[in-house]
């Protein structure tokens, strides 16, 4: 009987592709829509005022910056998010984002007002928590041409439906940095 000898660089090779697919796959799944949740008494009115639109959470600290109800999907080696900023009444397509989950960086546009803006985004898994780091250019107004603002977001799952999302906006121009806790139910 003749033996067949597997090269090792292929042996590794192979290991390692298995081992990559097994750690993607062990990540928390996000997919789904999620809605900001309130406290207390407030728990009800938030999340009736988030069927609305987002009107009602434009005071206040900014969250996740993402709004009342977020909806992740995956898509290949993508997770796409979408959300309502406009009412129902602009009829505007909701905002929409893609993140690499390989950890390359991806360029997003966005438009609210007249113009575009580019955000630049890498989400990297850090255990069981998704971070996504996004840069965009600080109007120059505000600091001079080339400065980027970054806002980090680590997303972890306090359970199957409970999403939290602690957002970190680095400061810019001498402004402190900001840290907020937001936690978003799934909705059933």
């Amino acid at each position: 009987m003749r033996r067949h000898r597997i090269p090792s660089a292929l042996l590794a090779a192979s290991l390692l592709t298995l081992s990559a697919e097994a750690a993607a796959q062990s990540h928390p799944s996000l997919d789904g829509t999620w809605l900001l949740t309130g406290d207390g008494a407030n728990a009800q009115r938030v999340t009736v005022l988030a069927e609305s639109g987002d009107a009602a959470f434009r005071v206040g600290d900014m969250g996740s910056g993402w709004g009342a109800i977020i909806t992740f999907t995956r898509r290949g080696d993508r997770l796409v998010l979408e959300y309502p900023f406009f009412s129902a009444y602009d009829l505007q397509a909701p905002l929409h984002y893609e993140f690499a989950l390989d950890g390359s960086e991806v360029a997003n546009d966005v438009t609210i007002g007249p113009d575009a803006t580019r955000l630049y985004a890498r989400a990297v898994w850090r255990g069981d928590t998704l971070v996504i780091t996004t840069r965009q250019p600080v109007p120059r107004e505000v600091a001079p041409v080339g400065v980027m603002a970054e806002v980090r977001r680590a997303l972890s799952l306090e359970s199957p439906d409970s999403l939290v999302i602690v957002t970190t906006r680095v400061g810019v121009s001498g402004a402190p940095t900001n840290v907020v806790r937001t936690v978003y139910a799934r909705k059933r």
